[in-house]
């Protein structure tokens, strides 16, 4: 079994953090999550993808790290829902940050 785990930095104040874990070369379970920097001490998360209920989806957090969206990623093996995440994240995390910043969706 492999076990990748890791963060990457987007900016300084930017981050994403991988979880890939995999059997025989195939992917069982993973997560990213793309987390920011508040008030230069404390890194919160702002959206997450993972399978932690045995599906691929997507998590919008609040301020507290409460979901507020969930979004089922119908029809994809894991190894292209991750892909797809990642991509999501590297395209859209100002976006992403922002609405986190404002409170909302």
């Amino acid at each position: 079994m492999g076990l990748k785990d890791y963060i990457t930095d987007c900016t300084r104040d930017d981050r994403k953090r991988f979880y890939v874990e995999t059997k025989k070369g195939k992917i069982i379970r993973f997560a990213i999550q793309y987390e920011t920097l508040v008030s230069s001490k404390e890194w919160r998360p702002v959206v997450r993808y993972d399978t932690v209920h045995g599906f691929a989806h997507k998590d919008i957090l609040d301020w507290r790290g409460k979901v507020i969206e969930k979004v089922k990623m119908s029809d994809m093996d894991y190894k292209k829902a991750l892909e797809t995440a990642n991509l999501d994240i590297d395209s859209n995390w100002k976006t992403y940050k922002q609405r986190f910043l404002k409170g909302g969706k």
